[in-house]
């Protein structure tokens, strides 16, 4: 199923992690089927997060749209010699981010998915998130936050309701399924437990340049 607007079409930037979930499961319940489903590999995700992506997309009968910035991960991951890579510190953050995910959205929206629903939560991000729906640039779009103001503790109860399923990550105590140069062990219901200092310093940077 495909949800198009007048001027463009919905897109679920989808991680497989409980935000994203939550957001495909009430997708589900309120209008059947799936919407398409956005979904960026960086080719450094923990095991569990596509273990579970290939696992739920079988019992769930979903369709994945999964696109990689392959010329960055050729020319700069995979060459030892290239200092952009993982590992880094500060300017690294910005330099993966960038490449292998905001370019990688920005794609997606030239493809015509220019109204993403993000599963992006105020206490995640750091910051407050005073719209569900937003304006955003360099690549005008629009995006959706329709659990923006949720606390983890909503999210987690919405989860044990529903039996919704999660990649095992949670379970090893992660609060998180980014990267894992970026992502540590976190203390749970706390959204940021668990992200690098580097991370959280450059999240607002990131988010400008189009980042979820």
């Amino acid at each position: 199923m495909k949800a198009a607007s007048e001027n463009g079409q919905f897109g679920l930037l989808w991680t497989g992690g409980k935000d994203s979930m939550v957001l495909l499961h009430m997708w589900r319940e309120m209008f059947g089927g799936q919407p398409p489903l956005l979904v960026i590999d960086t080719y450094n995700q923990f095991d569990e997060v596509y273990d579970f992506r290939s696992r739920i997309a079988e019992e769930w009968d979903l369709e994945l749209n999964v696109r990689a910035n392959e010329d960055f991960i050729n020319e700069v991951i995979r060459n030892p010699d290239d200092e952009r890579g993982f590992a880094w510190d500060g300017p690294k953050t910005e330099a993966c981010c960038g490449a292998l995910k905001i370019d990688v959205i920005a794609d997606f929206i030239s493809d015509g998915y220019d109204h993403l629903i993000v599963g992006r939560r105020s206490a995640d991000v750091g910051q407050e998130l005073n719209h569900v729906q937003e304006t955003r640039e360099p690549i005008p779009h629009t995006r959706y936050h329709p659990i923006a103001q949720w606390p983890d503790t909503l999210v987690q109860a919405y989860i044990k309701r529903e039996g919704i399923p999660l990649p095992s990550l949670y379970s090893n105590g992660y609060e998180h399924t980014d990267c894992v140069d970026c992502t540590m062990q976190g203390e749970e219901g706390d959204d940021w437990s668990g992200v690098s200092p580097e991370k959280q310093q450059q999240l607002q940077q990131l988010r400008e340049m189009g980042y979820m």
